[in-house]
């Protein structure tokens, strides 16, 4: 009986001590989770800062077609414009269901989409969001029945939290830095309606690869980033030689799932 007693003693000790270290590791585990989330906040906001000067300055130096690549030239700007419209607007037409009433075209730049995006949805109501008040005010003077906001406060608030049936993001990742791009996936993610479509367009390559300006990334890794989309490729084409992959889905509604 007394070694008995004993053992029990120390089964309760013992029993006590990894209490203590499952919680001494619980809030460890917590404190670096919140070091590492202050680190990828402060990130993203260093790059979004970053964002605004560099296409503050392109927007003051080419004005609107500061969107498209520079390579195209002043005469070309227009017919780029209406090449890519060509390729891209088939495509988002048959995505959609003919229900959608509300749309965000992020990275709206001066709105060369904006407005196209509001008769798609049936002249509900179009979102038009950009880093670059520049751009915003062109778009603001140029494209009727459209809200513009450059503000990421805004855009993440409670006002347009699963508001958006439609979210368009046509080469805007593609300047981004991961960090940004984690973040940025995040927020579309709550701002889209369950089933609501994403309809992207970006750079891609196999493999992942930039020139400091601009990020080119494989299929696979916009499909990782939006899990909460099935992203599938519909269509391809080229931009001045650089592969241009256009990318739709839907949220998946709740309590559903998807494995890649």
């Amino acid at each position: 009986m007394p070694a008995q007693t004993v053992d029990e003693d120390w089964t309760i000790v013992l029993s006590a001590f990894a209490t203590v270290i499952r919680r001494m590791s619980g809030q460890v585990l917590k404190l670096e989770t919140s070091r590492y989330a202050e680190a990828h906040m402060d990130s993203a906001d260093a790059e979004r800062d970053r964002l605004a000067k560099v296409w503050r300055q392109r927007a003051q130096q080419y004005g609107e077609r500061c969107v498209l690549n520079l390579a195209h030239g002043p005469e070309g700007y227009r017919a780029e414009d209406a090449r890519q419209k060509s390729l891209v607007y088939p495509w988002l037409r048959q995505a959609l269901n003919g229900k959608e009433q509300t749309v965000l075209d992020f990275g709206c730049g001066a709105g060369r989409f904006t407005g196209d995006l509001f008769a798609l949805v049936n002249r509900g109501a179009a979102v038009g969001f950009d880093v670059s008040e520049d751009l915003l005010t062109i778009a603001r003077g140029s494209v009727d029945r459209a809200t513009f906001i450059g503000d990421y406060s805004v855009l993440s608030s409670d006002q347009y939290a699963e508001y958006f049936d439609v979210i368009v993001v046509l080469t805007v990742i593609g300047g981004f830095s991961d960090a940004l791009c984690v973040e940025t996936a995040s927020l579309l993610a709550t701002r889209l309606k369950p089933e609501g479509l994403l309809f992207l367009a970006e750079n891609t390559a196999e493999d992942i690869r930039g020139n400091g300006f601009w990020t080119l990334r494989p299929v696979s890794w916009y499909q990782e980033l939006f899990r909460e989309v099935d992203l599938n490729v519909v269509s391809k084409y080229w931009d001045l030689g650089a592969e241009v992959s256009i990318m739709t889905g839907r949220k998946k509604a709740i309590g559903s799932s998807t494995t890649r």
